[in-house]
């Protein structure tokens, strides 16, 4: 072996060692960080890690916190008001509130005040309240493990947005259930092209494609064009089936409109960067786009679930008898 080959060999494994030896000390150190007995750092965003900096809002400048590269430490974080909190926040307050409705809401408002309740009714609210549920807890938990390495982000990333599928798709079949409950053909037709829909739509997030920050517009855009399918096809072919005069004894067409309106404000503001892309948002108490997304978010929830108290007691009074399976 010659000398210039044995010297770039011993060279080469040096180079690795230290490599290795400063990425070590690297993770031990936010280690460290979240271990101790003071809470963690806040940081501008030009000071955390490539992955970090290319993840989050370059809008945004400050509030951020360092991988944690430990789930304590992600918990830990918790004790600090960062850019997150207010995600977390919201999030963890719309799944409490959604997990209480899930335990007693049909049982002690629905049942008692509406004798002629079904099965299908309970199971088609229950099912809405569920899936809010977990969209606000898979929001919330994403929010919270996004800081603690870079494979963590991306899967809750992915999780996070599963269950805002999950979410659209059972707000979709919640309003054909009311818009065809008098027509089992049309409700189990559209209800497997809902599915299919999601399940294609499933496939797409879940690429490491569509979780690429660059395409952040695209995946907004993706998600705007995924609602509102769901949205006005059943809601185009009820009108043109029965007339826009019986679908309004149906559906609150007012308060799906605001509920819409919601949803679209929401991923306006989380594509467009808003208020952040005028305005400097330079410590880690003002609003910005990811809080404003979560609030409107919540909101439509809200009306959801308004419509649908509203179009089962129109039900409950209408002249049509819903013919989908019940267990009375």
């Amino acid at each position: 072996m010659s000398l210039s080959l044995l010297y770039y060999k011993i060279t080469m494994k040096q180079d690795y060692t230290t490599t290795k030896s400063n990425n070590t000390t690297t993770q031990e150190k936010s280690r460290r960080n979240y271990t101790s007995i003071s809470p963690p750092e806040i940081f501008t965003i030009h000071e955390l890690p490539e992955w970090q900096r290319n993840n989050n809002n370059p809008y945004i400048k400050y509030g951020y916190l360092k991988e944690t590269n430990s789930y304590r430490g992600c918990f830990k974080a918790l004790s600090v008001w960062n850019n997150q909190s207010f995600n977390i926040a919201i999030n963890l307050f719309t799944a409490v509130l959604f997990f209480l409705l899930l335990m007693i809401f049909a049982d002690v408002y629905l049942i008692p005040n509406y004798s002629s309740t079904t099965m299908t009714d309970y199971i088609v609210i229950n099912l809405f309240l569920a899936t809010t549920f977990q969209s606000s807890f898979f929001n919330a938990t994403a929010s919270c493990f996004r800081i603690h390495s870079l494979a963590q982000s991306k899967l809750w990333s992915k999780i996070s947005n599963l269950g805002i599928i999950f979410h659209l798709t059972t707000c979709a079949v919640t309003i054909l259930y009311y818009c065809y409950y008098d027509n089992v053909f049309y409700f189990k037709l559209l209800t497997i092209f809902t599915f299919i829909s999601a399940i294609g739509m499933t496939l797409i997030i879940l690429t490491d494609f569509f979780d690429h920050p660059r395409y952040l517009q695209h995946r907004g855009l993706l998600f705007i064009m995924f609602g509102a399918f769901l949205t006005f096809a059943p809601l185009s072919l009820g009108i043109l089936k029965f007339g826009k005069d019986k679908v309004i004894k149906r559906i609150d067409l007012n308060m799906l409109s605001v509920e819409v309106g919601l949803y679209l404000l929401s991923a306006l503001f989380h594509i467009l960067k808003l208020p952040e892309r005028f305005i400097t948002i330079s410590n880690k108490y003002q609003l910005h786009s990811q809080n404003f997304f979560y609030i409107c978010f919540t909101l439509a929830t809200l009306c959801h679930l308004n419509l649908l108290v509203s179009s089962f007691v129109m039900m409950r009074t209408g002249e049509h008898k819903p013919t989908l399976v019940s267990f009375t």
